[in-house]
């Protein structure tokens, strides 16, 4: 089990760097410069994150699609690992608008209400949190993982009982 945590770190910490450093070719047809309470700041991290996670968020999709449910090992890490490097980039996107910005946000469940007060004027969105998603379809999938090894060998699958009948 450990053993299994170490990899899937790692491999996760290894597609979090590889998707930053594909966060560059974003592609970006506005200015790169913003102004936010501490003046004119480059709009770049958080751009060049949120594409890097949108690419995580993809890969993640793909790899569940394709490959849900399957026994080899390195495929359900490769699955696990793009949903975790997703969340993580995800969540740090979020920092960054916040430290740039300083917007009032709250986390709801599935939704991050993102407040904005600028210049006398109040700004409100509501953003659908995929972050929050995916750690539920991890969840699931860590559970189901869970309940098909405690049936192990010995044991008897109730709906073989029925189907006998």
């Amino acid at each position: 089990m450990l053993e299994r945590v170490v990899k899937l770190i790692a491999l996760t910490s290894g597609l979090v760097i590889v998707y930053i450093l594909l966060g560059p070719l974003a592609p970006v047809n506005e200015a790169l410069v913003g102004y936010s309470p501490k003046g004119f700041v480059s709009l770049a991290p958080p751009v060049f994150l949120s594409f890097s996670a949108f690419l995580a968020l993809m890969a993640f999709i793909v790899l569940s699609v394709l490959f849900w449910g399957t026994k080899r090992e390195w495929l359900n890490l490769l699955i696990e690992a793009s949903g975790f490097s997703f969340v993580w980039l995800n969540y740090l996107n979020f920092y960054v608008v916040y430290e740039m910005w300083r917007p009032e946000m709250t986390v709801l469940p599935f939704f991050i209400e993102i407040t904005y007060h600028n210049a006398g004027t109040t700004v409100s969105s509501l953003n659908f949190d995929f972050g929050q998603l995916v750690l539920l379809i991890l969840a699931v999938k860590y559970l189901n993982e869970m309940r098909s090894k405690r049936r192990g060998v010995g044991t008897v699958d109730p709906q073989q009982i029925t189907e006998g009948r």
